[in-house]
């Protein structure tokens, strides 16, 4: 350790996550991923120096052959290395891709090359808990310095599902307390994901909340019609907007649900639904329903946009939803309220945490589309002020929440 990090200068950060957004990537899916992990590592460079191991997956030909047989195909990123323009280092690290005990080949082959480095890290941040969490835990105990964990909502919800389809295995549970439970701090995206880690036995001394941030340079308001036109969108209706994922649990048959509702009111005037994100395995039933209730017109679907086009979306929209049924903390609603635009959402998760009700959007029960059909009304009948709304979004910029994070590297580089 330097003596100039506990002096409040910067510390040598080793950086644990399964993929960050790299520009040369074939696939768009990996071109984009974990932009928002991507946001913050570039706010804290600014303070600390980071490396980040790519670990990245090798599958001998013959078990290509084998996934090829069974209708499947095995597509894994290229090698990533040298410093980006955040002055973030990347190095791959190769390793045999075996289900089940891969977490187990990824550490190996991260303890190696850290043996092979040399170098004196000051701390280890993961932001995946099972299973480079695994790797992280095994780095802390060989080389003993600090682990810090952030935990971002599925890492840590499965493990309180009722349905039993949808719980992590006791395999995968087992691990991510244990993970927890080493770990010298705990970053929670939301309080409500706090309260959940503590809940795992994990001492509250070493919880803190992080939330995920929200980039200015990108996301701030701006001249609804001039974005529209630019777009190609019709000024003259009410657009409701979604960016995610394509799935059933973010809510989406319930929002088809309520704009058949909308369509038969009145009152409710011309809108159109814009639905933006990957699918993943749900859009087929989502057009099977938009069909059924004559509702094709009303509904556009744009496919996974890049990250830097969203904030367009977002400023030509009237409104923002996302009716999920479980969440951690969605980047989007903290990404919309940036731009001025009103958000009505289900209370679930950090929600609540952004939401001031009536004065930056409205919240509705979840899996309720009559519920959602009423708040989505509402919405778009408000003459909402943009700069009101942008401001509720201001302590969630990635400068404030660099300032958090390297607070609690401090505070666990002292301990040490």
């Amino acid at each position: 350790m330097t003596a100039e990090g506990l002096n409040g200068r910067s510390f040598r950060t080793l950086l644990l996550v399964d993929f960050l957004p790299d520009p040369q990537q074939a696939d768009p899916a990996l071109r984009n991923r974990n932009v928002f992990v991507y946001r913050q590592a570039r706010a804290v460079s600014r303070l600390h120096r980071i490396t980040c191991p790519v670990p990245t997956p090798y599958v001998p030909g013959i078990f290509k052959f084998f996934y090829h047989l069974h209708g499947s195909e095995i597509n894994f990123p290229g090698p990533r290395y040298g410093t980006d323009q955040a002055g973030i280092e990347f190095s791959t690290i190769r390793y045999l891709y075996l289900p089940r005990i891969y977490p187990h080949l990824k550490t190996a082959a991260l303890l190696r090359r850290l043996d092979l480095w040399r170098r004196e890290f000051d701390l280890v941040h993961c932001h995946t808990v099972y299973d480079l969490g695994l790797a992280g835990l095994e780095i802390r105990r060989k080389f003993g310095i600090p682990l810090v964990v952030t935990v971002y909502g599925t890492d840590v919800n499965w493990l309180f599902e009722t349905d039993p389809a949808r719980r992590a295995s006791p395999r995968i549970a087992e691990a991510t307390i244990r993970v927890l439970k080493g770990a010298d701090a705990v970053i929670g995206v939301s309080r409500d994901l706090c309260a959940k880690v503590e809940k795992l036995g994990v001492s509250p001394e070493k919880i803190h909340h992080v939330p995920n941030g929200v980039d200015r340079e990108l996301f701030f308001p701006g001249d609804r019609a001039a974005e529209r036109g630019k777009l190609g969108w019709p000024p003259d209706k009410k657009i409701i907007l979604y960016v995610g994922n394509l799935l059933e649990t973010k809510g989406l048959g319930e929002l088809v649900e309520a704009a058949r509702l909308l369509g038969g009111d009145t009152g409710s005037g011309d809108f159109q639904v814009v639905l933006t994100g990957p699918d993943c395995g749900f859009e087929n039933e989502l057009r099977r329903r938009i069909a059924g209730y004559g509702l094709a017109g009303k509904i556009l679907f744009t496919g996974a946009l890049p990250p830097e086009d969203i904030p367009s979306l977002m400023r030509a929209a009237d409104v923002f939803c996302l009716p999920s049924w479980r969440e951690g903390w969605p980047n989007t609603v903290v990404e919309a309220l940036a731009c001025g635009l009103p958000v009505v959402a289900t209370g679930v998760g950090g929600i609540p945490e952004m939401i001031r009700e009536g004065e930056n959007g409205l919240l509705v029960p979840l899996r309720d589309a009559w519920k959602l059909t009423d708040g989505l009304r509402k919405a778009i009948s408000i003459d909402w002020i943009q700069e009101r709304i942008s401001v509720t979004a201001e302590p969630f910029y990635y400068d404030k929440l660099a300032m958090q994070i390297s607070g609690i590297y401090r505070s666990i580089i002292r301990e040490k």
